[in-house]
């Protein structure tokens, strides 16, 4: 499926002030954004480098979901389901995007507190979750 225009570029803006960080022991978290429009809205998420490019490190975290699309500000709409793979839940004026480690990730981590180098720390991470109007970012740190 063809992304839109304004989802084909990842470039990350401005961080959100807390970064998420994933740990061995806190191996998914979740962040939120919220539709401030009057219409829906579809959002698109990605891990990036700084430049907006691919970063090697999202293969340790998986996005869940990594697309989907918010009802208009201040409304809860219900969802009509025509196939049976529809989703069931309503739709929300906000979306939550879960982080969570990959086996790599989760492996990676391992390696880093065996003493190995930590490349990933070198190249930082970015989630950027896009809508139309807005860009949302935040830095992803892993930390054994």
């Amino acid at each position: 499926k063809m992304l839109p225009k304004w989802a084909e570029d990842f470039t990350p803006g401005k961080t959100e002030d807390l970064p998420v960080v994933l740990t061995t022991a806190n191996p998914a978290l979740a962040v939120r954004i919220i539709n401030q429009e009057l219409s829906w809205e579809p959002y698109y998420a990605k891990l990036v480098a700084g430049d907006g490019a691919k970063n090697p490190a999202d293969m340790a975290i998986k996005l869940i979901p990594d697309r989907g699309e918010m009802a208009p500000r201040g409304k809860e709409a219900e969802r009509v389901r025509i196939q049976a793979s529809d989703p069931t839940d309503n739709y929300k004026d906000r979306a939550e995007i879960r982080l969570e480690l990959t086996r790599e990730g989760l492996g990676y981590l391992g390696h880093v507190r065996g003493g190995g180098e930590d490349e990933l720390a070198l190249k930082p991470l970015f989630l950027v979750v896009k809508t139309e109007q807005k860009t949302h970012t935040w830095q992803v740190e892993l930390k054994p």
